[in-house]
């Protein structure tokens, strides 16, 4: 039996137009999932802004980014960050905020306190850090039936001690050829 021949077709981008065009600032522009996220939102007809700690970074010569800003790092000011986010959101007019990378565990902390009407795209920090912790992240998994990796929270040397013991042993028992 010969197999169909199937020819591929071109999909064409299409662009959707938003009920109401927003004015976005996505956080993390190291992020390739950053550019993306820019590159849809363009193309959706919102005007994006980027943000980071870090340079250069994958978003800073998009065309889809219509901004560029530089922040400090959250995790060693984290007043100066909330200071330059909030200045940043008031000169752009931003109706939204992203964050694809570490800055949402920061944002969930201190966003609420920012007087902006920008709309904060996070969750609780109890929810993200459920999310975030890989050993609590599989626990999750497990929980709502989903198939997770085999994975270990080690607290302390004789833990890890014991772990390698036991990939020891069962290494023994399975010799690769």
């Amino acid at each position: 039996m010969q197999p169909t021949k199937v020819q591929p077709t071109k999909v064409q981008p299409t662009k959707v137009q938003p009920t109401k065009a927003r004015r976005i600032l996505l956080l993390g522009a190291r992020a390739p999932v950053t550019l993306a996220l820019a590159r849809n939102f363009a193309r959706a007809g919102h005007t994006v802004f980027v943000a980071d700690s870090f340079r250069p970074h994958v978003c800073e010569r998009s065309s889809a980014v219509s901004g560029v800003f530089d922040l400090p790092f959250p995790r060693f000011k984290p007043q100066k960050f909330f200071a330059r986010l909030e200045q940043i959101v008031l000169l752009e007019q931003i109706d939204w905020v992203i964050p694809t990378c570490e800055e949402v565990l920061y944002v969930a902390q201190g966003a609420q306190n920012l007087p902006l009407k920008a709309h904060f795209f996070v969750d609780t920090l109890k929810v993200l850090e459920r999310l975030h912790h890989k050993g609590k992240f599989i626990k999750l998994c497990q929980e709502i039936g989903l198939s997770a990796p085999e994975s270990h929270t080690l607290e302390n040397r004789a833990q890890l001690d014991g772990l390698v013991e036991r990939f020891d042993a069962l290494a023994d028992q399975n010799p690769t050829p």
